[in-house]
């Protein structure tokens, strides 16, 4: 069933397949069990979460829209590795600006997930390079 899923392409297309599993599990995780994931990060509102969750569900639509393609569009990559950037960015302004009373348990989370998503955009852009071009 998932073999297709799966199945070996190139190295850009398997970044991008645990890019986008990555952020629909998070998403759906984030949408199901706000309220108890906020208080344990020290997040004041679910919703915030909730809303978080949606938009990773979304990223996870759009990344695996370009998953589907043969060869993938530097365009459509381009979009994902800065979309993952400002992903990282967004949450190092997160953990310096102080913005949220975040538990220590809620730093080490955002900086991990933060350090998780700078690796696929470093890995989807090596994958991109090493992509053949479309003649």
């Amino acid at each position: 069933m998932f073999s297709a899923y799966f199945e070996q392409k190139s190295l850009l297309h398997t970044v991008l397949r645990l890019n986008a599993a990555f952020s629909g599990l998070f998403g759906l995780v984030f949408v199901l069990f706000s309220g108890s994931i906020s208080d344990w990060l020290g997040i004041p509102s679910a919703t915030a979460l909730i809303i978080t969750g949606l938009l990773l569900i979304g990223w996870e639509v759009f990344v695996l829209q370009l998953v589907r393609q043969p060869q993938i569009e530097a365009a459509g990559a381009w979009t994902v590795i800065f979309g993952d950037l400002a992903w990282v960015a967004g949450s190092i302004g997160l953990l310096i600006g102080g913005w949220l009373p975040l538990t220590k348990a809620g730093v080490w989370f955002v900086a991990v997930i933060a350090d998780i998503v700078l690796v696929f955009a470093v890995l989807q852009s090596i994958g991109l390079k090493r992509q053949p071009s479309s003649s």
